[in-house]
């Protein structure tokens, strides 16, 4: 017979990961902070206009198209 040994399996919970790393910074904040702030002001615009009955979706969207554009140079020069 050949010799062998038993294992007794840990209860442990599963790790799970996380989208975050582990240390956060100032700056990972303040982009999640702008980027939330940028997205919330454009769904403003568009609710707004909706609102009004004055829906010019081409508009906005060029309008967003150029704010994103401007919010991305933005982030780039902070790296």
């Amino acid at each position: 017979m050949s010799n062998f040994t038993v294992r007794k399996m840990e209860k442990t919970a599963p790790k799970l990961k996380s989208f975050l790393p582990k240390q956060t910074t100032k700056k990972d904040l303040s982009l999640v902070l702008k980027l939330s702030i940028f997205l919330i002001l454009f769904l403003v615009l568009i609710y707004l206009s909706i609102n009004n009955n004055d829906l010019m979706l081409s508009e906005i969207l060029k309008v967003g198209g150029i704010l994103f554009l401007v919010f991305l140079f933005h982030i780039s020069l902070n790296r």
